[in-house]
């Protein structure tokens, strides 16, 4: 089991006054790293589940609907990390183990010491 440390932070996150730190629970199988993933999902060439319900939550707008200004702009303002630092298999409904969770509780403290979303 590979262990993940990818984190996504938006290029205005450094300036936005609420820093929102966005904990997912876990990826499958073999993604590409947030930075890629994430810009995929904005130019609409990345479909994600979770991606569209946290923009339609947080901007009030169906993801398929709005533009890719504005699905940028949310990305743009948050950082974003799963909680399960690594693949927990090849399809959405598998699930995270026992030692997944584990994993991530140990991971976790680092992730929020990071420099990178301070």
């Amino acid at each position: 089991m590979t262990v993940n440390m990818d984190i996504w932070k938006g290029s205005g996150f450094d300036r936005s006054p609420s820093r929102i730190l966005i904990l997912g629970e876990s990826t499958y199988g073999d993604d590409p790293p947030l930075d890629v993933y994430v810009r995929r999902w904005v130019a609409g060439k990345q479909p994600d589940h979770l991606f569209s319900r946290l923009f339609r939550v947080c901007c009030g707008q169906l993801g398929g609907s709005a533009t890719l200004e504005a699905r940028g702009r949310f990305w743009d303002s948050v950082a974003f990390v799963n909680f399960v630092p690594a693949s927990v298999g090849a399809k959405r409904s598998d699930r995270p183990t026992a030692n997944h969770y584990k994993q991530g509780k140990a991971m976790l403290p680092k992730v929020l010491a990071a420099d990178l979303i301070k």
